[in-house]
């Protein structure tokens, strides 16, 4: 009887650390794959064994959700990069980001979208800098700042929101220099360590891994 009971208790003992086990591995997604293919990302390069990889990179969620897709070119992003959140309390798979890159390098407009479908950023890129109109928002839809770029440098007017709409940063950068208002402080040029430091650049949203996206 006591033997029964004991190969009972470790046959219960058993099926509950497999319920766990399944229970941890159904919020785990998948490996990154190209066409079945485990794959794996190196000094912002993809591999698969020690070949570098030309295809589609994808993710699934457990569910077999897409998360991620990326066109690779011989190890680097190159084409379009899409990454989607997980799914919803109910239901849907929202679409995260939309890159877009030339043998590793960003180009073109990357759109950011928060959870609740709202716009979250719009960077424009030539050569992997910043170039032209940069945009972000606040994920209740009003715009939190608009820069302007030339080959990676603030150039002409930048201008930042509250979460309400109203004006907190209002100045233009020339040459090096800023001038009009930032924050409540009237100056010049803003310095960090004898350098000007831009606003944009220090506190950007855009801090993806390249090869995750980012990006």
């Amino acid at each position: 009887m006591r033997y029964s009971l004991l190969l009972f208790a470790l046959w219960l003992l058993a099926v509950l650390i497999g319920i766990m086990l399944c229970s941890a591995c159904s919020t785990t997604p998948t490996l990154y794959r190209i066409d079945g293919t485990i794959v794996r990302m190196q000094n912002d390069l993809w591999y698969a064994n020690s070949e570098l990889m030309t295809g589609t990179v994808y993710q699934l969620s457990p569910e077999g959700d897409t998360l991620f897709l990326q066109e690779v070119r011989e190890g680097k992003p190159h084409g379009i990069t899409r990454s989607w959140y997980p799914r919803s309390s109910n239901g849907t798979v929202q679409l995260q980001e939309v890159r877009f890159f030339v043998q590793g390098k960003r180009e073109q407009t990357h759109y950011g979208y928060w959870e609740n479908g709202n716009k979250k950023f719009e960077y424009t890129y030539t050569n992997d800098v910043y170039e032209g109109t940069q945009k972000e928002w606040y994920n209740n839809g009003v715009l939190y700042r608009i820069a302007h770029y030339h080959e990676g440098h603030e150039y002409g007017l930048q201008q930042a929101f509250t979460n309400d709409g109203a004006l907190s940063v209002n100045y233009e950068a020339r040459n090096g220099r800023n001038y009009g208002t930032i924050g409540k402080k009237r100056c010049r040029t803003i310095w960090a360590h004898g350098t000007p430091r831009s606003w944009l650049d220090s506190a950007s949203t855009d801090q993806m891994p390249r090869g995750r996206g980012g990006m």
